[in-house]
């Protein structure tokens, strides 16, 4: 599977996506159900999504709709990690276009991508 869904290994309350190659609607729809799955299990509270996009060809077509789906279900933020350039413009899209998503942000690295998680949630405590 080109789309891989498992817990951070530096942060076990964070869920850390994987994109690689040629991924599908189909492969992306089935990490959505491998999240449900995940987080089913889970004794701690999730802190948020870590979207790492390793590949440099584009969103397969009709993407769209998917990252509305997962942007505008639930309210842990997600951070995108070296998403391309069509990506970010759909992404980007998306948080202008509908009132009700989740935090979204950018990092260059996985660490940047955790800090930015802690930090939106320290201050959504305060």
């Amino acid at each position: 599977m080109t789309i891989t869904v498992d817990w951070d290994t530096d942060d076990p309350t964070i869920v850390l996506y994987e994109f690689s190659q040629h991924w599908t609607l189909e492969e992306f729809y089935l990490a959505m159900e491998a999240t449900a799955r995940l987080l089913a299990k889970s004794t701690q509270p999730l802190s948020g999504f870590i979207i790492r996009d390793t590949s440099t060809i584009q969103p397969p077509p009709s993407s769209m709709s998917a990252f509305r789906k997962a942007l505008t279900t639930g309210k842990p933020p997600m951070v995108f990690v070296s998403a391309n350039k069509l990506a970010q413009v759909m992404i980007k899209s998306i948080v202008q276009t509908y009132p009700n998503v989740r935090p979204v942000y950018f990092a260059d690295s996985l660490e940047d991508a955790r800090q930015q998680i802690h930090t939106h949630n320290q201050q959504e405590q305060t």
